[in-house]
């Protein structure tokens, strides 16, 4: 669902429903993603680093997990054209 409304671009909604589900499913890692996804598509900068801080000290946390989050967040900046955060984020993934 989250990715069919990120495509549609109501990312409103998917913020929605990611963080509505997320109360009752808190350790899955999917639910975060699609978040960071779309506070990228937003360009909230500062809220994509903060969900990703979460996901980096999770019990278990997997390092390839928040670089793949990092990418996939590089990925959506550079589409909305905000090419500074998608090179950092980027080079965060790459570390």
């Amino acid at each position: 669902m989250g990715y069919a409304l990120h495509m549609t671009g109501d990312y409103a909604a998917v913020l929605a429903m990611t963080r509505g589900t997320r109360k009752r499913y808190l350790e899955f890692g999917e639910l975060m993603a699609i978040e960071v996804r779309a506070l990228a598509a937003l360009n909230q900068v500062d809220s994509v680093s903060a969900v990703l801080a979460m996901v980096d000290v999770r019990p278990g946390a997997r390092r390839e997990l928040v670089g793949a989050m990092c990418r996939l967040a590089a990925e959506e900046f550079a589409m909305h054209g905000d090419t500074a955060s998608a090179g950092q984020c980027a080079r965060r993934a790459i570390v």
